[in-house]
């Protein structure tokens, strides 16, 4: 699996004036040896003569030598600027080294604390991030020496990969209101890009879908067309013995993974399989069957015909907010359902493309992420659509929780047709100021980024979208 990493350029002005000190530094030990060369008398005063001459020049190599090796080494070290973030840790420019105790690679499980320090109320640019380390030392990024997005890249690093960490919410907020602000201005956030990056992680396998015509289960199912398509799965639009039109959902398990892994993968499967086909909610697609064939595994889902979500609002506009919290309220129950079965059957992948609006006009899942954490964390093939992602399932640690926050990010995007920042914390009031502040506060608890602070479950939280909806009917 590829890593994520990128570097940032940092030189703060401390780092400017010993470059430039050690830059002048350095050309005056060059120039002290020849100048002794050529004017003996400021030599050794040592000899007489040719021997005199002698002496000057050997002393002043003999002791310029090495200092204009130091010197070098001291400007070469000063003109380190490299500051990298990986998924292992942090790796600091070399003139830092000395806060750092001389350790200039830092793992994130060493990370002990982090805070902004500086004036309340001010620019972020006009603050310090202070990383203390566990192992020792400290340092203290100065962020008026960086731009907007490095700032952002950063933050979200932290965020992502300093898991343990502890008091973060100043920084995830931080980081949700540069993103924001990025977003505005028209600058493409480093989460977009980090998007990006995992877009293509995720997606580029050796999968190859089926095709229109192709036939399955003694030419019993034929695919019509292929609804989606993503990392190691497919869904397809097909036909069962020429007449009943189904849904047929996709899995496979890469050839070249550990037989192992392979074994438990295909086991989870028969398992989830079974635990779907016992599911029965008149608003999540039916399960008819479970089938291998040419080492794919299959689900043949009931087919609901209709809009999803994300087509609704992209040919409509965003709803109104009686109507997005009807739609979330309808989510709610749905989870509340599924998350009560034993064990707990978490979505992974509830987004506004697997939600659709029946001809009664009612909300139906279509499709589950599938319960394969253990295949995704075995083969980097992430489930779900990244802004919808809730940041411990993005580490492959999913919890019921976790559904929450798409759920939060599904309402999100049903207000303002627009999809949520990644990992962080959404406020439809940001992208269309007429949200009301009540809403957007519920749909900020819906999508804390910590467990702790979020919504714990789904009925609490149909609990609150039901007074939220008596309240805007009140006031209407």
């Amino acid at each position: 699996m590829a890593t994520l990493e990128v570097t940032i350029r940092y030189r703060p002005p401390v780092a400017r004036f010993a470059l430039g000190f050690l830059t002048v530094f350095s050309l005056l030990i060059i120039v002290l040896p020849l100048v002794c060369a050529l004017f003996p008398a400021i030599g050794l005063n040592l000899g007489s003569g040719d021997s005199r001459y002698f002496y000057a020049l050997f002393g002043s190599f003999a002791g310029g030598v090495p200092l204009i090796v130091l010197g070098l080494a001291m400007r070469q070290a000063a003109n380190d600027t490299k500051l990298v973030l990986s998924q292992q840790g942090v790796c600091f420019p070399t003139f830092l080294a000395l806060l750092l105790w001389g350790r200039r690679n830092r793992p994130w499980y060493d990370l002990r604390g982090v805070e902004l320090v500086g004036p309340d109320n001010v620019d972020v640019r006009r603050k310090s991030l202070r990383l203390r380390y566990s192992s020792g030392g400290s340092i203290s990024l100065r962020l008026a020496d960086l731009q907007l997005t490095e700032i952002e890249q950063i933050l979200l690093a932290i965020e992502t990969f300093a898991s343990g960490l502890r008091d973060s919410a100043g920084l995830i907020e931080t980081k949700r209101e540069l993103g924001e602000k990025l977003r505005i201005e028209g600058i493409k956030s480093y989460t977009n890009l980090w998007e990006d990056e995992l877009r293509y992680r995720y997606s580029s396998t050796t999968f190859i879908p089926l095709a229109p015509n192709q036939k399955l289960q003694n030419d019993q199912l034929k695919v019509i067309r292929q609804l989606g398509f993503g990392g190691l799965s497919a869904i397809y639009l097909v036909q069962q013995s020429g007449r009943d039109l189904l849904v047929l959902k996709e899995s496979t398990v890469p050839g070249d993974v550990d037989p192992e892994v392979k074994e438990k993968a295909i086991e989870m499967f028969d398992r989830e399989a079974h635990i779907l086909a016992k599911l029965n909610h008149p608003q999540i697609a039916k399960v008819h069957d479970h089938f291998v064939e040419n080492g794919r595994h299959y689900l043949l889902l009931q087919y609901v015909h209709g809009q999803d979500l994300r087509q609704f609002v992209k040919e409509k506009g965003p709803m109104s907010e009686q109507a997005a919290i009807d739609c979330a309220i309808q989510m709610a129950d749905i989870l509340a359902y599924l998350h009560e079965q034993s064990p707990a059957v978490i979505h992974r992948d509830l987004t506004p493309e697997n939600l659709v609006i029946n001809d009664k006009g009612k909300i139906v899942l279509i499709d589950f992420g599938a319960a394969n954490e253990f295949l995704q964390t075995a083969t980097g093939t992430l489930v779900g659509k990244h802004a919808y992602i809730a940041p411990e399932q993005f580490r492959g640690k999913a919890t019921t929780g976790s559904d929450i926050y798409s759920m939060g990010g599904t309402l999100h995007f049903l207000l303002t047709g627009i999809d949520p920042v990644a990992l962080s914390s959404s406020s439809p009031r940001k992208c269309d100021p007429a949200v009301s502040a009540e809403l957007d506060e519920l749909v900020s608890k819906l999508t804390k980024t910590a467990i702790k602070d979020r919504i714990q479950t789904a009925e609490e939280a149909g609990v609150a979208l039901r007074a939220l909806a008596m309240a805007t009917k009140g006031s209407a």
